[in-house]
């Protein structure tokens, strides 16, 4: 916290993780906003990728949080309509006017065809919703299991810390994408979410037909058997 702090972010599911946040951990993070007398942003880009569970509880509905809460959403992620760049913001009247100036000035507007498809999304999406979060399911459980790390809760990445597959003075996983490039799979560098990550890679497990998936899979698999070194 310092003079300048004005908000607590918050995104769950979440990117990179994979993770749904606990009762407890939200609870926390409120106390603190509450405490400080934040603004909360509910980045609920996942909001609807969440696996094996209830729907979980979003966090802008709270009555002790909602008039401190503004809530982001996408059709990039639930609905795979990313290449039409539509979202829509909420939250208290008072901030929406200051919010809803800036906008105009950043972005105008959606183009007015891709406001079309997304009400068509929102309207009669939920089957292909519905669809989607099993597949992506089936397809993240699955590359967890091949590559022997934990389930994602939600989300369509894996995030998995691959130091003990670096040699002992390795400075980030550079070493280990380019094993991972050499058998043909691309992953993301862990830096590219933080400097406490540059010993991490991320995996995403929806970019890809399940086939070809399986196929990256099976030749990944043995690099994360491979003790550094």
């Amino acid at each position: 916290m310092t003079d300048r702090t004005v908000a607590l972010y918050v995104n769950t599911p979440n990117n990179p993780s994979g993770r749904v946040l606990s009762e407890s951990t939200i609870d926390a993070m409120l106390g603190v906003a509450r405490r400080h007398g934040l603004w909360v942003f509910c980045d609920e880009a996942y909001e609807e990728i969440y696996f094996d569970r209830e729907a979980p509880e979003a966090i802008w509905k709270r009555p002790d949080i909602c008039d401190q809460a503004i809530a982001f959403h996408t059709l990039s992620k639930t609905y795979g309509f990313a290449g039409a760049r539509v979202g829509f913001t909420h939250g208290p009247a008072g901030i929406m006017n200051a919010i809803a100036g800036m906008q105009t000035f950043h972005t105008y507007c959606a183009p007015r065809p891709m406001q079309f498809g997304g009400v068509a999304a929102l309207r009669e999406g939920d089957a292909w919703v519905e669809e989607s979060r099993t597949l992506y399911r089936d397809a993240g459980y699955a590359a967890a299991e091949a590559l022997g790390v934990r389930r994602p809760d939600g989300g369509t990445f894996l995030f998995v810390d691959v130091t003990p597959h670096l040699d002992t003075n390795a400075e980030d996983s550079g070493a280990f994408l380019e094993r991972c490039a050499d058998v043909g799979v691309l992953l993301t560098p862990g830096r590219s979410c933080g400097a406490d990550y540059a010993k991490w890679i991320r995996l995403c497990f929806t970019s890809v037909p399940r086939d070809r998936l399986d196929g990256a899979l099976e030749r990944l698999a043995p690099l994360f058997r491979t003790p550094g070194g």
